[in-house]
């Protein structure tokens, strides 16, 4: 039988990146498999928690975005296929500098690592999947701080959260329950800051204290965001300013944080904490 199916076509250093958060695997949305499927086609694997992107490198054709899963239903080649809005760029050099960024802080896997998350895995219930976390050192090796690559201002979360005397948590925009992978709007408070720590915008901001002196005021790391962003055109002062605003009132609400939040004189000071 197996003499009869054709040979797939390898694709020896090109590269794949998933988020795989618990709930995703046990959900299906997301299969272990993948892993195994890739590497036998030759591709490179990669897990970042806080990825949520569709986006296609195809060589010398561009670079595709949109909403569309690489399924056969998201890609339209099922008689039952999604309706998908998508758009092809050119793959200028400042696009696929945008593709490669995807990939700073994620981790690479290897068949030892797939071994830790599969066992990792079964062990977990089927049941309360959104409030799953790996175990601690799996998120160590997933959520490392201390990089500071560039990034986009779509990472960043919108609004503030609404905590409850109970200690719950609403988070109303969509676009930060994906980021901080929520499944609901009302979640317990250690649900999210265990979300909020992994945040590429929270690990930037750790980094950046510890390489500025563990101290710093809101204009100079203003500055330091303006510079990290990938935007272009690039983003105006005031937005920049919105985004860390938002940042910074997260870090004092949510409690056990590595960063202390302060106003002495007129400017917010950020101090970065070593607990």
């Amino acid at each position: 039988m197996s003499a009869m199916l054709p040979s797939l076509r390898r694709f020896d250093g090109s590269r794949v990146l998933v988020r795989w958060r618990p709930g995703d695997l046990l959900a299906g949305a997301s299969d272990l498999a993948a892993y195994s499927l890739a590497k036998s086609l030759g591709f490179q694997f990669w897990i970042k928690q806080d990825f949520h992107g569709k986006v296609f490198s195809l060589p010398d054709r561009g670079v595709l975005v949109g909403s569309a899963n690489m399924t056969m239903a998201g890609m339209g080649l099922s008689a039952s296929s999604n309706s998908e809005v998508c758009t092809l760029v050119p793959p200028r050099h400042s696009n696929l500098e945008l593709v490669d960024s995807l990939f700073q802080g994620a981790l690479l896997m290897n068949d030892e690592l797939f071994q830790e998350f599969s066992e990792a895995l079964a062990l977990m219930p089927k049941a309360g999947i959104e409030a799953i976390e790996w175990p601690d050192e799996l998120m160590r090796k997933l959520n490392p701080i201390g990089s500071t690559d560039k990034f986009l201002a779509s990472e960043f979360l919108n609004e503030l959260p609404i905590i409850d005397d109970s200690g719950n948590v609403r988070v109303t925009s969509v676009q930060d329950r994906c980021l901080l992978g929520l499944m609901s709007e009302s979640n317990d408070i250690k649900t999210v800051v265990k979300g909020f720590t992994s945040l590429k915008a929270y690990r930037w901001l750790i980094a950046t204290l510890q390489s500025h002196g563990d101290e710093m005021y809101f204009g100079a790391l203003t500055q330091e965001l303006h510079n990290s962003l990938l935007e272009d055109p690039r983003v105006y002062r005031s937005e920049v300013k919105q985004l860390l605003g938002v940042l910074l009132e997260w870090c004092s609400l949510l409690p056990g944080l590595q960063v202390s939040v302060s106003r002495p004189n007129h400017s917010q000071r950020v101090r970065y904490l070593d607990i």
